[in-house]
């Protein structure tokens, strides 16, 4: 699926493409009025404030640092609620695929839907049967 959360560590690109996707749906939920007013008067702030933001040291140090996040261990990856598991191996993000592996992290790119905002909790919490515990062995 395209889950964000285990993404949102170090493969920085796949959240950026997550995001571009999600502008849309984000504009749609703004009223047209207010949202005219709202975007002039943001516009120049916000470019501004990017602009700040990605010169700043702090933000290429947190760039840098989630850079070299690897995800310990194996991940368990459904493309859908349908498909069955894949086990992907995070091979961080310098890693160069140049044999066109299809089981690392960073080979499942984001695939863009009408609305991400929407699909993110479903993408997230939609666990498969075996992969929890049963909640009546817990109570």
């Amino acid at each position: 699926s395209n889950d964000p959360v285990p993404r949102a560590y170090g493969y920085l690109s796949f959240i950026e493409n997550y995001l571009e996707n999600a502008t849309a749906e984000i504009a749609d939920k703004i009223p047209i009025p207010s949202a005219i007013k709202f975007a002039v008067q943001l516009k120049s702030k916000l470019e501004t404030g990017l602009d700040t933001l990605a010169d700043s040291s702090i933000a290429q140090e947190i760039v840098t640092t989630l850079s070299k996040y690897v995800h310990p261990g194996n991940i368990v990856y459904y493309e859908d609620k349908d498909s069955k598991p894949v086990v992907l191996k995070d091979m961080g993000a310098f890693y160069k695929n140049t044999k066109g592996r299809t089981d690392t992290f960073r080979s499942v790119p984001y695939k863009p839907v009408k609305k991400p905002l929407s699909e993110t909790m479903t993408w997230h919490r939609e666990i498969r049967p075996g992969l929890m515990y049963d909640d009546s062995l817990l109570h």
